[in-house]
């Protein structure tokens, strides 16, 4: 299937015996084609193949620019997903039912925070994206394994990060789950979609957060060097 594509550009190639003997398959994601607010079914499809088939999904990716798609497969998956959390995280606060007056306040806020978070996250999820893929794409060139443009980046990481923000409808383990299921499909998304090498996929997606990690680290070390002066100065 590989033979389908240059090994130094990533670029599909047609009128090869391989492509005669493989022809290639329709666009994928099926929300790449169909997309759109209504659409569950295409909806629950991809977020079926982008988790249980996630080297033939992104193999064949839509690499067009447009990432209107996949931007709204993400917000409305990562949306989705925030509230189911969100709601287990309300239910299993039992505290804020028990009759006590002082509670009722500290109920009302919570919910008020909630309420708003419903217009914030979609805006979070979009500019965070972005952030994030273009970190990614930023890494996967100095690597040199930037086969295709950032739109592709892109899609693969819009559609990771939303079809495995719906695992948040299981309580406690979920968000974990589809954090760690989402950087495994990213991995072999990015691979297949650039038809580049693990390794430098693997250095693309895990050095921007290590090297967050390691600001945040240091940030912490100065503020804790700063008490430390602070304490100091003020026994003198």
């Amino acid at each position: 299937m590989d033979a389908l594509f240059c090994t130094h550009c990533g670029a599909r190639q047609y009128g090869t015996e391989a492509a005669d003997e493989n022809p290639p398959a329709d666009i994928q994601p099926d929300w790449e084609e169909k997309g759109h607010l209504f659409n569950l079914p295409s909806l629950f499809i991809t977020v079926r193949d982008v988790l249980f088939t996630p080297v033939l999904t992104f193999r064949y990716l839509n690499r067009t620019p447009h990432l209107f798609n996949a931007l709204l497969f993400a917000v409305l998956c990562g949306s989705v997903g925030f509230l189911l959390n969100s709601l287990w995280q309300s239910l299993m606060d039992f505290r804020q039912y028990l009759p006590q007056g002082y509670e009722i306040p500290v109920f009302l806020s919570s919910a008020g925070v909630k309420l708003a978070m419903i217009f914030i996250v979609p805006l979070g999820i979009a500019v965070g994206l972005f952030i994030g893929a273009g970190l990614c794409h930023l890494f996967l060139l100095l690597t040199g394994g930037a086969k295709q443009p950032f739109a592709v980046t892109f899609k693969v990481t819009a559609y990771a990060y939303g079809s495995t923000s719906l695992l948040g409808f299981i309580p406690v383990l979920g968000t974990v789950a589809g954090a760690v299921w989402a950087v495994i499909i990213q991995i072999a998304g990015l691979k297949e979609a650039h038809r580049t090498s693990y390794i430098r996929v693997i250095l693309a997606v895990c050095l921007p957060a290590i090297g967050c990690c390691c600001c945040a680290a240091a940030g912490v070390v100065l503020l804790l060097t700063g008490l430390s002066f602070s304490g100091l100065s003020g026994l003198f």
